[in-house]
């Protein structure tokens, strides 16, 4: 008998349970980033991820984030002297433009601590950089990816809470604060997640 092939729908609602066991994992599963210039090479639905976690990180560390797409970095972009930090992010952790990037990256600045934000502990990505940070979304095998998406955005929302909290920028109240408001929107995911899906089914109805 085949089997269901996985679809979308199955990843979306993952997430729910996905995003949970990140938090519970939380601070332990987040590194502590120095510097205040940070670049971040992604491409996809990667590099949106980065784009949605922007502007949290920046205001709760008070850091610049760059994000570029890595290929055009990699040919036509200077890596920036006041660079502290690098990220590179992918899912899969085989994207050939990220990893070529980075590997000119290390040549160019051997001083810089490099990062790897991938779901895959062992892929080539994970090879090239200084230190790798699991997404812990575990297998994604559709096209188009949904749990593997907020998982990145939120562990580098976390990684940005942990850095504040270790630099002193907020207090454990506010650390507190801000886990039981990321908590409250998680236990909401699966009511939308239905909420949703009538509304299309009422859609389609009418």
């Amino acid at each position: 008998m085949e089997e269901n092939k996985p679809s979308m729908m199955t990843y979306i609602m993952e997430e729910q349970e996905v995003l949970s066991n990140i938090l519970k994992n939380y601070p332990d599963n987040c590194p502590v980033i120095k510097g205040n210039d940070w670049l971040v090479l992604a491409t996809g639905s990667s590099i949106n991820a980065a784009y949605s976690a922007k502007y949290y990180i920046e205001n709760i560390l008070d850091v610049y984030l760059r994000i570029e797409e890595p290929f055009k970095f990699h040919y036509y972009e200077k890596l920036k002297e006041e660079t502290d930090n690098v990220i590179g992010i992918s899912q899969s952790g085989e994207s050939t433009s990220t990893i070529d990037a980075l590997k000119a990256i290390e040549k160019m600045k051997p001083e810089l601590t490099i990062y790897g934000l991938t779901s895959k502990r062992e892929s080539e990505l994970a090879q090239v950089v200084d230190e790798v940070i699991d997404i812990e979304n575990g297998i994604e095998r559709v096209g188009y990816v949904t749990k593997g998406f907020s998982a990145t955005v939120f562990k580098l929302m976390l990684t940005a809470l942990k850095t504040a909290k270790a630099r002193g920028l907020i207090s454990d109240q506010e650390e507190e604060k801000e886990l039981t408001t990321f908590a409250k929107a998680i236990d909401k995911i699966s009511e939308i997640i239905e909420k949703q899906k009538t509304f299309l089914k009422n859609g389609q109805m009418s």
